[in-house]
């Protein structure tokens, strides 16, 4: 069942100030080329804003100083993707699956759930854990003993958080996702046995895993415990899918890993430092604040922050660009070296080799 929601309601709910029919009545959201009549849509592209002239939505989100043609209902807000986050959330609310504890959820000695805290079937809360209040656990989660989880959590099917973690508050977690798994750590202990020279033997892992508050953290992630301290999130930090963090690292706040970015154990990243798509980032490296590192850059050593960096390994954009811009005549800069080569041989084999001159 669709709801109804008429123009000036809904620029009230996103802060909006609405240039047009104040009781046209919305009941869905679409992107702006496929909207109808009825439809709720958004522009926070001005690259796009041609679309306005031939959108059928009955009104569009638009940032305040966007031209629009004088037929077309829009909301003017700060920030139109903000605002659209907030009719998402009008529109299609989250709807709780799990509002209390099942009986078919195996749960352990000693644990505390807090108040409104669902925990669906065939999840498995180990002993001495916390559950905060409205948590949400999905079936098939595991939460090792002692571990606690904070207050409006969603821990999705799948998801594996081993002993002795902290998650703060409102943390999301998604299916196939493990926190706290033994960080990747062995020594290599000679033998005296020329056949088997070396052996790798385990150091055990006995920190933790700390995720503070507003963390999100994509499927089949893993974030691995630390060796002796915690690996630490920290909050508003929103973490994609496959993203690997090794052991003792320190994410700062506010940042955003991309898909499939690794970060090595012990590195460190300040606040609002953005890793996009398959960049890796080698052990014990630190990262400043604000600090961009474009896909499938390599960090191998400290970066500054408040920078963009690209390449591997990874170096200013700017002198970067300029060396892949070379990159793209190397095969013309050969062709050059080599006649230039073959004519400096014709010169030296065209030379006399007679007498040195004298009186």
């Amino acid at each position: 069942m669709s709801t109804q929601h008429n123009l000036s309601e809904l620029a009230g709910l996103v802060n909006g100030a609405l240039v047009g029919d104040a009781d046209y009545s919305i009941a869905s959201l679409a992107s702006i080329a496929n909207a109808g009549p009825e439809d709720l849509s958004f522009l926070d592209n001005r690259k796009l804003e041609n679309e306005l002239e031939s959108t059928k939505a009955g009104c569009v989100l638009v940032d305040r100083e966007q031209e629009a043609p004088a037929t077309l209902n829009i909301i003017r807000v700060d920030q139109p993707l903000v605002a659209w986050a907030s009719a998402l959330e009008i529109f299609h609310p989250r709807k709780r699956l799990f509002e209390d504890v099942s009986p078919d959820a195996i749960i352990g000695r000693d644990v505390v759930i807090g108040e409104g805290a669902g925990i669906g079937p065939g999840a498995w809360i180990g002993d001495g854990a916390v559950i905060g209040a409205a948590t949400e656990i999905f079936p098939g989660a595991t939460i090792g003993p002692g571990t606690t989880i904070g207050e409006n959590c969603l821990i999705y099917p799948g998801v594996h958080i081993y002993h002795d973690c902290a998650l703060g508050d409102r943390v999301i977690i998604h299916s196939g996702a493990v926190i706290g798994a033994d960080g990747y750590g062995f020594a290599q202990e000679d033998t005296g046995n020329p056949a088997e020279p070396v052996i790798h033997r385990k150091v055990e892992q006995v920190g933790s895993v700390i995720v503070e508050d507003d963390v999100e953290i994509g499927a089949n992630t893993t974030i691995d415990r630390g060796a002796l301290d915690s690996t630490l999130i920290g909050k508003g930090t929103k973490i994609d899918s496959q993203v690997v963090i090794g052991h003792n690292c320190r994410i700062g706040e506010h940042c955003l890993l991309i898909s499939q970015v690794g970060i090595a154990g012990s590195s460190r990243l300040g606040n609002y430092v953005t890793l996009a798509g398959q960049a890796g980032v080698t052990g014990h490296a630190t990262i400043g604040d604000g600090a961009i590192v474009g896909g499938g850059s390599g960090v191998m050593q400290d970066l500054e922050g408040g920078q963009v960096y690209l390449g591997t390994p990874a170096r200013p954009a700017g002198s970067t660009k300029k060396v892949y811009a070379l990159l793209k005549k190397l095969p013309e800069y050969a062709r050059k070296i080599r006649k230039l080569e073959k004519r400096l041989r014709e010169i030296e084999g065209s030379g006399s080799d007679g007498p040195a001159g004298g009186a």
